[in-house]
C-alpha cells in the first residue's frame, strides 16, 4: 500500500506522469471503470485500489496501487 497523496483520480495520473491527453487510457477504480469525463471529480479514498492501462498492448503502462 502507498500513502495516498491525493484527492482525485486526475490528480493521481497526474503525479504518475500520465499522459491523459492521449486516446487508449482506461482507469478502473475499485474493479470499476471510471469514465474520462468523471476523473477530475473521483476522490481517492483510503482503501480504494486503482489500475490504469494504456492500449494498445504493445505499449502498456500500468499504474496499481491500494491507497491508505
Amino acid at each position: 500500500e502507498e500513502p495516498l497523496a491525493v484527492a482525485t483520480l486526475a490528480a493521481l495520473l497526474e503525479e504518475k506522469a500520465v499522459d491523459t491527453g492521449q486516446r487508449g487510457i482506461a482507469v478502473a477504480l475499485n474493479g470499476a471503470i471510471v469514465p474520462r469525463a468523471a476523473w477530475a471529480q473521483t476522490k481517492l479514498n483510503a482503501g480504494d485500489a486503482s489500475y490504469e492501462s494504456l492500449v494498445p498492448t504493445d505499449v502498456v503502462v500500468d499504474v496499481v496501487g491500494t491507497f491508505s
